[in-house]
């Protein structure tokens, strides 16, 4: 039944969940990726990130303060989800970004579990 072994995955999944991303790392990798690779344009205006932050764990929440909370498309909220997977060793974590935009400060959740 290999019990061990899916013990064994359960709890270093655990330990990933409940990791803490450093804030600084965090940031200067979420920088680089925006550098990589611009979100495309939307009205006009283009994605701009000021500041990221971790606010939670089970599912790991990303805060993101940016221009305007409505520009992260679902093809490059998997984008940052899988570069961050990679680069934080967070397979099979799930990530929800929340973005605050500067207008009015107003909120908008994105989860890994959208289509």
């Amino acid at each position: 039944l290999h019990v061990d072994e899916i013990l064994s995955v359960a709890m270093e999944l655990e330990e990933k969940q409940n990791r803490s991303l450093p804030t600084p790392r965090l940031n200067r990798f979420i920088k680089g990726l925006l550098e990589k690779r611009r979100p495309r344009q939307k009205k006009g205006r283009r994605l701009k990130v000021y500041y990221a932050v971790q606010t939670g764990i089970c599912p790991i929440r990303i805060r993101l303060f940016c221009n305007q909370e409505t520009n992260l498309e679902a093809p490059y909220r998997r984008y940052l989800e899988h570069n961050l997977i990679r680069e934080f060793n967070l397979y099979g974590c799930s990530i929800a970004f929340e973005l605050i935009g500067k207008p009015g400060r107003t909120k908008a959740f994105y989860t890994s579990q959208e289509k």
